[in-house]
């Protein structure tokens, strides 16, 4: 089924641009006539992918993490909605950002680098829970990918659409806000956080407390008051 839309949809796509290159009036009604069965369908069998994540285990709450390719990739999705994670909940953010860097340390002695992609790293206010040498190694995604490290800038913090970066995306041709590798020493970003984020570290000393003196990696997340 898949391939025969797929095929379809390809043909949208050679036909979305006058000889000026010029988006044609429809595209994108067009487009997802042809999409919308398969997208429905999607849903119907697994859920809404937001909903899903916030019924798993989640002990970095918006964080979570792999160790492939010999280091620590960090992702992010907002498990706070309607809340966002760089304005209301930019504390508990960091914190849960210090509770994994610790833990894949314990874990992964042996893995010394972390490394993320996404929109987020052009973000100004991301950046401030990094270090200096994470921008100084930003490299741009040269393509485009089907992961929220490139569409999560559409999404706003009630999941619905982000209208206004849609907007902007219409207008350029262009993502608002560029996917960006980045990385360094998982050390150097911890050093930064601890130093530069001195609420992160009480919210979890008061998170510990909360939890029976717990090391914190066990999901349980507690407003300190």
């Amino acid at each position: 089924m898949w391939t025969r839309r797929g095929s379809a949809f390809w043909g949208v796509l050679r036909r979305s641009t006058h000889a000026t290159g010029e988006p044609r009036p429809g595209f994108e009604e067009e487009g997802l006539a042809l999409l919308w069965p398969y997208l429905e369908a999607r849903i119907r069998q697994e859920g809404v992918p937001l909903d899903l994540l916030e019924k798993t285990d989640r002990p970095y709450e918006c964080w979570s993490r792999d160790d492939k390719r010999e280091r620590n990739n960090i992702h992010i999705d907002n498990l706070y909605r309607p809340k966002s994670p760089l304005s209301d909940m930019f504390i508990p953010f960091a914190a849960s950002l210090i509770r994994l860097l610790r833990d894949a340390q314990a874990e992964l002695p042996g893995i010394e680098m972390t490394h993320c992609s996404t929109w987020m790293n052009s973000s100004p206010k991301f950046q401030t829970l990094f270090p200096r040498r994470w921008m100084e190694n930003a490299e741009a995604q040269r393509e485009i990918g089907y992961t929220y490290g490139y569409w999560g800038q559409f999404m706003d913090r009630m999941g619905d659409f982000h209208a206004r970066n849609g907007s902007k995306f219409r207008e350029t041709g262009e993502l608002p806000f560029p996917s960006l590798g980045c990385e360094c020493l998982t050390e150097e970003v911890l050093a930064h956080l601890e130093s530069h984020f001195p609420e992160a570290v009480r919210y979890n000393a008061e998170r510990d407390r909360a939890t029976d003196g717990g090391d914190g990696s066990e999901g349980v997340r507690a407003e300190p008051g």
